[in-house]
């Protein structure tokens, strides 16, 4: 990203830093560091108590530094002069700390700072090796066991499995004049002089391979060997590992409990062993943090061990920055002094502007205005925050304060005297020399980057204020200060008008854009495109209605309807108000409909939002709607005109068909993100606009059946939409489902009110119906029957008021009309004072009109609706208006009838109608009756016209059960057995039938019987036999069916399924058959062939050329084949032949 990197403060390295006086002077004592410096001290300071630490914190925060002064005062590295330094840094700043440095001074004990960095193997092992380190550093004369007894079990197995190689040790002992018994106690007393002989011999020994010692044996034990020869000498451990998180980020996983183990036993050795061990870690988060993408028993198992440690968080707080930025000016070696006049400006400024929050006034006037100068406040706020993101927190500070390059604070004052540092030089600190980059991470970098080239190279202000915008957009600052323009003047010490000259020609430039949304100002990427431009072209030719103005404005509400919620939790229910935009030339048209309006918006009431089009029509559109008394309709009229929003309505509505314009938009990879900005700004506004009525104004008058009402807020309103409810709809039934009690509801819910239906048409007298389980099917039930007590066997003794008051009208509606639309039985569910949801319809309608349900019929169209199921009765509540009812109450002179029509059609009813009326009943069983006919008989005009009578009146039970009964009672009720004798006769009519047509053509040819007449036809020739289909039929047939094959043979038609043509129709052909000239037959071209006695009758015909390939290839086969086989074989295979396909 960077051609020149802005090269910060180098870090700490505690292990090559030990010790330097300058880290001392330097020191500035910060917040964050106190807790952590005063325990760490304390545990020094005491012998009971925590001596095992950790420090954590992000880079740049001093942690190393604080390690680094810490492991410097326990080495007693420091001279006096250096260590009274650091004391009177605190004096004035914690007493608590000056005084642990104190105590710490005039302790006596040293302590060996044993220092370990990141990742360095094993951690047992990388303990010990660093213990040993610094001891052999410091020339301490102290052996671990571990050493003597790793030397003893070398010789020991050279004795046993190498002999050659013990043998070379034996020479060399000779060489040196020892004794292998006496070299074996002197090791054994831990003689340095015979331990060091044996590490430089060993590489002689094993091929050149150097003597390493394994710690791993007896962890503990060696370290508590070491801290007691140690303390001999008046000597202490502190262990510092500096990057720890590194080592556990690449800690192998085999070795994860062996660690654990290992940090808890050296935390409580630490913390338990006297004053003789002290640890310090240092990480950058906590312990658990750095095992995510292990499992959660490593993470809680390294989260208890941290609970051994004192934990220390060091932030980089913005405060400290500040303190830091004083303390550092403070010290320089030409202080700068800011003039009465600057100072006097700023403090008014920084009380508009709430930039340092954690300061009192007190303290931004001293450290921020006095102390930071020539630091701009703005630039003091911003960096905290751009050190964090691209810097390393307090170190960049350092590197900032004391840079001399370009965009350091000392450059800065070198070279411009007595002029702030602003806001927008950070960039040159922090960006010397930037360039697009693909690795760059911040998308607004990467923005400012594309966008630099378009300003002009000579307008430096611009690119100030350019650079400005973008440092707020890429650490992003806008939650924390908005861009307004007083801001931006404040920020770069610049006039508001000159600001806003600058504003304007960015935007012209296409490189920033105010946020309309957000109020500020911010980077923005637009297009090559002139959009502007474009909307002024189209707006000339474009306008916008009514409707469309509306939709838009819809878009904009947050709230689309309130809820009576007090009527709504007293009914169960949620009965509500729908919004509803209105344009005040619709109210001044006469054709303007509320109602239509309500049934449109399917809502129980509407709350009609009035735009004035026209600001000067206001109380005329008052007056006239303190006319309208229409009690569902809410009317609130604004103050403000659509003049206001009418440029962002048609601008929104042209960018919006412009989104949708695919050729248009294609021309710039970046004019459908400038676009959806525009419209976003527009919709902005265009709701800003709305919030007057949303937000209840208290310029809005609120007007209710003609009278001005006062509403505050939106709880005002429910509770006036709750008492139109409890006024409209008092009779309502509580059922307590919400899943089923609404206008519309899902398949799932559909579906178990199609099976509530069906149950309470067939099992209304079992018990739940017999709805079974817990399903959606038997909730229904239970919150419509079982919790108001309503039994469908019991009817006339309703408990429930509602039910009780919807059943009595409905009864009502029966008897005064037993004819009629079915919705108007559906609209008293609907209406007032019941006002029901749809879904539940179908179920109260048939449940309390149970008892009388079975004398209901349906038509539609004129046609019965034979059989109604659940999803057939929704389906009819649904189109209410198509569909019309009859209600039967017969009178007992109709019994005989009845029990007639019982009696002899009983066994005809289908089962699905078995517990319907009696009229269905019956009608449904006739019906049946004449449909198992054959359909000759159903069809049939030859018959009497008695018998047709009644066959029609039959047939009429299909489409109007009703009128059927009727003709049936005038025409049968006075003779019962005539009747019998017209049901009997239509059963009897076709084989009557075929008795009379047997004896026509028997009597037609001069037979008497069927073997008269079969001896007739078989004593025409062969050619007669095949071509006439009567004695084809005849010789075909048997004695038992004889005439049904005759008919078979000459029409084709079974002779049940005859019509009255088909009858003409076989009449004609017989007497043609019978007819036809027997000379024609045989003087036709035909050919006889005999077989046992059996003519066949050939006609010669010519051979199609389909039927010559057949030919020669069923020729060819027989020829090729039969070479093969005997003639006699193929004589008798072409015999079989003839035989089946020849006539």
């Amino acid at each position: 990203m960077n051609k020149n990197k802005r090269y910060f403060k180098s870090s700490v390295n505690i292990k090559f830093d030990l010790g330097k006086k300058k880290y001392f002077r330097e020191y500035l004592p910060t917040p964050s560091h106190a807790e952590s410096l005063q325990n760490i001290l304390s545990g020094f300071n005491e012998n009971s108590g925590k001596h095992s630490h950790i420090i954590i914190g992000p880079y740049g925060t001093g942690k190393s530094l604080l390690g680094t002064l810490i492991s410097g005062m326990a080495a007693k590295s420091v001279n006096k002069s250096t260590f009274e330094l650091l004391k009177k840094k605190f004096n004035k700043v914690d007493d608590e700390i000056y005084d642990q440095l104190t105590r710490f001074e005039k302790n006596e004990k040293k302590y060996l700072p044993v220092i370990l960095n990141g990742n360095e193997g094993s951690f047992r092992k990388s303990i010990i090796s660093a213990i040993m380190r610094t001891i052999e550093e410091n020339e301490l004369d102290i052996v671990v066991p571990g050493i003597i007894n790793k030397i003893l079990k070398i010789v020991d197995k050279w004795e046993g499995e190498f002999p050659r190689t013990y043998k070379e040790f034996i020479k060399l002992l000779k060489n040196s004049d020892r004794n292998i018994e006496i070299w074996k106690v002197n090791v054994l007393n831990f003689e340095k002089e015979e331990i060091n002989w044996f590490k430089s011999i060993f590489p002689s020994l094993s091929s050149g391979a150097e003597f390493v010692i394994d710690y791993k044996e007896d962890f503990i034990e060696q370290i508590m060997f070491i801290i007691d020869e140690l303390d001999k000498r008046n000597l202490g451990l502190l262990i510092v590992y500096d990057e720890f998180g590194r080592f556990l980020q690449s800690i192998e996983t085999n070795l994860i409990h062996e660690t654990m183990q290992d940090l808890q036993d050296l935390a409580e050795l630490s913390d338990h062993y006297e004053n003789h061990l002290h640890l310090l870690f240092i990480t950058h988060k906590n312990l658990r943090h750095y095992f995510f993408k292990l499992s959660e028993e490593y993470q809680n198992e390294f989260q208890r061990i941290e609970k051994r440690f004192n934990l220390y968080q060091i932030d980089s707080d913005r405060s400290t920055f500040i303190r830091l930025t004083e303390a550092v000016l403070s010290s320089l070696d030409y202080p700068l002094v800011i003039p009465n006049v600057t100072e006097s400006n700023l403090k008014k400024e920084l009380r508009k502007y709430p930039l340092f929050a954690n300061l009192n006034q007190v303290e931004i006037e001293k450290l921020v205005i006095k102390g930071a100068y020539p630091v701009h406040p703005v630039t003091m706020f911003v960096l905290p925050y751009m050190s964090s993101q691209f810097g390393q927190n307090e170190r960049t500070l350092f590197t900032f304060l004391q840079s001399n390059e370009q965009g350091g604070l000392i450059h800065h004052i070198e070279n411009y005297t007595n002029k702030f540092y602003l806001p927008d030089q950070l960039f040159d600190f922090f960006f010397p020399e930037i360039e697009l980059d693909g690795r760059i991470e911040c998308n607004s970098l990467q923005i400012y980057i594309k966008l630099l080239p378009k300003i002009p190279t000579e307008k430096e202000n611009l690119f100030k204020l350019f650079k400005l915008i973008s440092l707020w957009s890429i650490i992003n600052l806008h939650s924390k200060q908005k861009l307004a323009i007083d801001f931006i003047s404040f920020a770069l010490n610049e006039s508001k008008d000159y600001v806003e000259e600058l504003l304007e020609e960015l935007v012209k430039l296409k490189v920033i854009r105010f946020n309309r949304i957000t109020g500020d100002w911010e980077l923005f990427e637009g297009s090559s495109i002139d959009v502007e431009h474009e909307i002024n072209n189209i707006k000339e030719t474009t306008s916008i209605t009514v409707e469309q103005k509306k939709k838009i404005l819809e878009k904009t509400l947050s709230k689309k309807y309130f809820l009576a919620n007090d009527y709504n939790d007293e009914k169960s229910m949620t009965r509500f108000s729908s919004v509803q935009i209105t344009l005040s030339s619709e109210l001044l048209d006469s054709s303007f409909d509320s109602l239509r309006i309500r049934n449109e918006k399917n809502s129980d009431a509407i709350v009609n939002y009035v735009i004035l089009e026209d600001i000067k029509d206001r109380e005329k559109v008052i007056n006239l709607l303190k006319l309208k008394n229409d009690q569902n309709t809410f009317y609130c009229v604004s103050n403000k005109g659509i003049d206001e929003i009418k440029e962002d309505l048609i601008n929104y509505y042209i960018l919006s068909n412009l989104k949708s314009n695919t050729d248009f938009i294609r021309k710039d990879k970046d004019l459908l993100r400038e676009i959806t900005i525009k419209s976003e700004d527009l919709f902005h506004s265009l709701t800003n606009f709305m919030k007057s009525y949303s937000g209840f104004s208290s310029e809005l008058v609120w007007i209710h059946e003609g009278k001005e009402i006062k509403i505050k807020n939106d709880i005002v309103l429910e509770k006036e939409l709750s008492k139109l409810m409890f006024k409209k709809y008092p009779l309502t039934p509580e059922i307590r489902n919400d899943s089923f009690v609404r206008r519309k509801i899902n398949s799932v819910q559909q579906k178990a009110g199609y099976k509530v239906v069906d149950s309470i048409i067939k099992d209304y007298n079992n018990e739940e119906f017999s709805i079974e389980g817990n399903g959606p099917d038997y909730l229904i039930y239970a919150t419509i029957f079982k919790n108001n007590q309503l039994s469908l066997r019991n009817l006339k003794q309703i408990i429930s008021d509602e039910f009780r008051s919807i059943r009595k009208d409905l009864i009502q509606e029966l008897e005064i009309n037993s004819y009629g639309n079915l919705s108007s039985l559906t609209n008293i569910l609907k209406s007032e004072p019941y006002g029901l949801r749809s879904p539940l319809i179908p179920i109260i309608l048939i449940s309390l009109l149970r008892d009388k349900w079975d004398q209901l019929m349906f038509y539609r169209n004129k046609m019965y609706v034979p059989e109604i199921t659940g999803e057939k009765l929704y389906q009819m509540v649904e189109e209410d208006s198509e569909y019309k009812f009859v209600y039967y109450n017969f009178d007992e002179k109709y019994k005989p009838l009845f029990q007639t029509i019982s009696d002899v059609f009983g066994d005809y009813v289908s089962d699905s109608v078995q517990k319907n009326s009696s009229p269905i009943l019956l009608s449904n069983g006739i019906l049946n009756w004449l449909r198992q006919l054959p359909r000759f008989t159903q069809v049939t005009n030859n018959i009497d016209s008695n018998l047709k009578e009644f066959r029609s009146i039959v047939k009429r039970s299909e489409i109007d059960p009703k009128s059927s009964i009727d003709r049936l009672y005038d025409k049968y009720a006075s003779d019962l057995s005539l009747f019998i004798r017209h049901k009997e006769s239509l059963e009897s009519h076709l084989n009557n039938y075929k008795r009379s047509l047997k004896n026509r053509l028997l009597n037609l040819i001069g037979c008497k019987c069927f073997k008269e007449l079969n001896k007739w036809a078989n004593v025409k020739n062969s050619i007669i036999k095949k071509n006439n289909s009567l004695v084809n039929g005849i010789l075909n047939a048997s004695e038992e069916d004889w005439i049904e094959s005759i008919i078979l043979t000459i029409v084709g038609v079974r002779i049940e399924d005859w019509s009255d043509t088909t009858e003409q129709m076989f009449e004609q052909l017989i007497l043609k058959e019978y007819n036809s000239n027997q000379n024609e037959l045989t003087q036709r071209d035909y050919l006889t062939i005999s077989i046992n006695g059996d003519d066949k009758a050939i006609t010669k015909v010519d051979l199609s050329t389909k039927t010559q390939t057949i030919y020669k290839n069923i020729h060819r086969m027989i020829k090729n084949a039969g070479r093969n086989v005997s003639k006699e074989e193929v004589e008798y295979m072409i015999y079989h032949l003839v035989k089946e396909f020849v006539d």
